[in-house]
């Protein structure tokens, strides 16, 4: 094995990576854009349920109930609120954006490395292995500074890639499984409010 063929599979590695964690940030940077979306939504949701129950007589059913759906939807903007602060997806998005332009400038550094290997081999000295070693440093570095992407960044961005080939069909199964439940999730988050409000119609 030579040189060469070591710091094409160093490149690989590195451009994996740095696609990767190009989906780590998009997908944060979507979920912290639907996760203010659903604060505002719920948020508008407990005004209009206050509001709704400051127009209605106090000693009437539905003003019960509709206080009762108020508080509910309070508590869930509440624990919704605790739950974003907690991911902070915006700053880890951020995180994920310095790693992938850390690795890009070291996936160019390689493609110079290379590029500038003498094409026979005797030719090759300890500097270059030393330099070898020290880019492979700097990757290990770089991965060290953030947390590690996601099973499923890695298959999306393999599959949009057009490179699913190198996945299994149990990793392409949990990937759209995956997938699904987190929509399904979101819808229901979504619908919650909505049929609390058809709900009270209809007990009214």
């Amino acid at each position: 094995m030579n040189i060469q063929t070591d710091v094409e599979r160093l490149s690989n590695r590195i451009w994996i990576t740095k696609k990767s964690r190009m989906e780590s940030e998009a997908r944060l940077k979507k979920n912290n854009t639907l996760a203010n979306t659903l604060v505002a939504y719920y948020t508008f949701f407990v005004l209009g349920f206050s509001i709704w129950s400051l127009i209605l007589n106090a000693s009437e059913k539905s003003t019960i109930i509709i206080n009762v759906a108020a508080v509910i939807a309070s508590v869930g903007l509440f624990g919704l609120s605790l739950l974003i602060a907690n991911f902070n997806f915006s700053d880890r998005a951020n995180q994920f954006k310095q790693s992938y332009l850390s690795l890009d400038e070291l996936e160019h550094s390689a493609t110079h490395f290379v590029r500038s290997l003498p094409t026979d081999q005797t030719q090759i000295t300890q500097s270059h292995y030393d330099e070898l070693y020290e880019m492979e440093k700097s990757y290990n570095n770089i991965l060290s500074k953030t947390e590690n992407h996601a099973k499923t960044d890695y298959v999306k961005m393999l599959i949009d890639s057009n490179k699913q080939d190198r996945l299994s069909v149990n990793m392409i199964f949990y990937y759209y499984l995956h997938k699904l439940s987190f929509n399904l999730f979101i819808s229901v988050l979504y619908l919650i409010p909505i049929v609390t409000v058809v709900w009270i119609f209809i007990t009214l």
